[in-house]
């Protein structure tokens, strides 16, 4: 038998149904507005190990997927390396953004690549490209109202093994070629 709700005449399956159809519109409706670029080597990647709040979605906070549809996201939500991926930094900076009231829908689009050096990031080059069309998918999937908030680097591992790539880093990083090439997709 069937309980019904005795104010209203639906049963529970009914009414189950419902809030599953609800939150699916909901979700189907619910972009991210604040877009984030990840880039970078390993340690953006994320190669921390993923424990089960890691796979708990936060609200408010979603990744663009390999597929190119933004989801919840959880960890690992960069894909480089299949075998080696795991928890990074994505998410805890989107859940600070969040808790300082600094942004109220993350998007963070991973485009890490594990190993990479400062001069396979150049304009043209795979990994630049990969991002450039991943931010600009992304930024189309989001709707109208999303933009690029910023770009989170974290590299320089790869670099560090050359005693001169690591001297000239911070010249190579700050010049003109690198920072002036982010900011023109961006546009």
């Amino acid at each position: 038998m069937r309980k019904r709700f005795h104010h209203f005449g639906f049963s529970m399956e009914s009414v189950l149904k419902l809030s599953w159809i609800v939150l699916a519109c909901w979700a189907a409706n619910a972009q991210p507005v604040d877009i984030f670029l990840l880039i970078g080597q390993s340690n953006m990647a994320g190669r921390g190990v993923v424990g089960d709040a890691d796979r708990t979605p936060i609200p408010d906070v979603f990744a663009f997927s390999k597929e190119k549809t933004w989801i919840p996201a959880v960890d690992p939500i960069h894909f480089d390396r299949p075998d080696r991926t795991g928890v990074g930094l994505g998410r805890s900076f989107a859940t600070t953004l969040i808790n300082m009231k600094v942004a109220t829908r993350v998007g963070l689009i991973p485009a890490a690549f594990g190993g990479s050096a400062l001069h396979e990031w150049v304009p043209g080059s795979t990994h630049y490209v990969n991002a450039v069309e991943r931010t600009k998918a992304a930024l189309a999937a989001a709707g109208p109202n999303a933009r690029l908030r910023g770009i989170l680097w974290h590299q320089g591992e790869a670099d560090a093994n050359d005693e001169e790539r690591a001297i000239t880093y911070r010249l190579r990083f700050a010049g003109r070629r690198y920072a002036l090439a982010w900011l023109s997709f961006s546009n």
